[in-house]
């Protein structure tokens, strides 16, 4: 069933219990003067009223729970107790804030939202990177420190390129002796294309390094404070 039939299910729902609404104008709905909370909202409904209820939605679902079992609603329909269809009458009344149901309680029905499901490769940068947030994490320069003169030469301050990487991930790129397999890829194309080589062309090279070797992480410089906590998810 599409959202559309589900909200055209709630309005139904709503009209066959309450029957014909009073009017309601536009101040009344604007009324911010009213107190914002759930046990204003059961209080308002009146001894003479059957219930009070409410709508709270989060990703999942969406359900329509009582007053009292949510703090603060945005707005109420409040059904009165059963009669004839000729005197049926509701009452809405806005409120403002967010619906939020209190621990335990249930929905007196619930409308749950069909999600089309991502894409796998979504799926598992998704999980990389939240895989990644949990971890121990330090500086990776592109340009590798063992070569700073040479990098001095061409332009290049390599404390204004690094990464915040997973530790893990940073010790196996310099796994060994000499700055790892890293280090020995740029010592490589560094004699091959010292004297050829551009500006432009050892960053296109340092981009080419960051992905051969999967590297994921926040571009950062060196002496960055970049509030490390909230980079590894805490």
């Amino acid at each position: 069933m599409t959202m559309l039939k589900w909200w055209a299910t709630l309005l139904l729902f709503a009209a066959g219990c309450a029957g014909a609404p009073e009017h309601v104008g536009s101040a009344d709905l604007l009324d911010v003067s009213v107190a914002d909370s759930a046990e204003g909202c059961a209080q308002s409904a009146g001894a003479s009223e059957a219930g009070c209820y409410a709508p709270s939605c989060g990703e999942e679902e969406c359900g329509l729970y009582r007053c009292e079992d949510l703090a603060s609603p945005p707005y109420a329909l409040r059904f009165p107790p059963a009669q004839a269809a000729g005197g049926a009458t509701a009452r809405i009344q806005r409120y403002w804030g967010g619906a939020v149901p209190l621990p335990g309680r249930q929905a007196v029905f619930i409308i749950p939202w069909y999600r089309r499901e991502s894409l796998p490769s979504v799926a598992a940068a998704r999980k990389a990177i939240a895989d990644w947030r949990r971890r121990e994490k330090e500086r990776h320069h592109i340009f590798p420190r063992a070569f700073e003169a040479y990098f001095k030469g061409v332009g290049i301050d390599i404390h204004q390129y690094t990464l915040l990487v997973d530790v893990v991930e940073h010790r196996r790129v310099h796994a060994g002796r000499d700055g790892g397999p890293w280090n020995q890829d740029w010592f490589d194309w560094i004699r091959a294309n010292q004297l050829s080589a551009t500006r432009a062309a050892h960053f296109q090279h340092g981009g080419y390094m960051v992905e051969r070797y999967g590297l994921i992480g926040v571009p950062m410089t060196y002496w960055q404070r970049l509030a490390l906590s909230a980079a590894a998810g805490e």
